[in-house]
């Protein structure tokens, strides 16, 4: 069966009903909102979930494609004195915060397709990249996985698949959490990789602001 399905979105309230633009011989349409669970299953790697109304899509915009991330979260050993608590006034507090992520993008045949790293920047192996900045977290329903995001996008590069993406949301995390030890003033400066996985989900179809070459 070779039929396709065209993409949209449509927002009611705060629940997000989309409908995936795919090949049905390859997955089938996925339909998100909050609390509510589609019926269809698609292919792996990309688990059918529901999306939460803090992150869903915004009106007008379309999903083009998703792409699934392996790779770490890499956090650096830092010393702050804000919110320093005990000791003495301005004792440094130290904490592991994130440099950047560093992973590999997949689609849902787990061929490479492009790269994730800090700014957060997505790449296509075409050579058009996106940056984003958060507008929009949850809490992973796992306890030791990162935050579900929503990003605007605020600079493309290239031209290719990410010329016209204008939101994405990272979706169905698994771990990649700042480490809970090791970070004293021995290590401050010092690295450390944790392994992590996501789905992020492309958005095209709202108006967006095309920046360097």
């Amino acid at each position: 069966m070779t039929s396709k399905v065209t993409g949209l979105a449509m927002v009611l309230g705060s629940a997000a009903f989309i409908i995936v633009a795919a090949d049905a011989s390859q997955a089938a349409p996925i339909v998100g909102s909050a609390g509510e669970t589609p019926s269809s299953a698609v292919v792996a790697p990309f688990q059918t979930i529901p999306i939460p109304g803090a992150i869903a899509a915004q009106a007008g915009a379309s999903l083009k494609f998703r792409a699934h991330a392996r790779g770490v979260q890499v956090y650096t050993c830092t010393a702050s004195t804000a919110g320093a608590t005990g000791g003495s006034a301005g004792a440094p507090k130290y904490a592991w915060v994130l440099k950047a992520p560093d992973a590999r993008l997949y689609d849902e045949n787990n061929t490479p397709i492009g790269m994730h790293f800090g700014g957060p920047t997505w790449l296509s192996t075409d050579g058009s990249g996106a940056v984003g900045s958060k507008i929009g977290q949850v809490n992973s329903p796992l306890s030791d996985a990162i935050p579900w995001l929503q990003l605007k996008i605020v600079k493309h590069t290239g031209s290719g698949v990410f010329t016209d993406i204008a939101y994405v949301q990272r979706l169905n995390t698994t771990k990649g959490v700042a480490p809970g030890t090791g970070c004293d003033v021995n290590t401050i400066g010092t690295t450390r990789s944790v392994d992590y996985t996501a789905d992020y989900y492309f958005y095209k179809g709202v108006s967006v602001t095309s920046e360097g070459t």
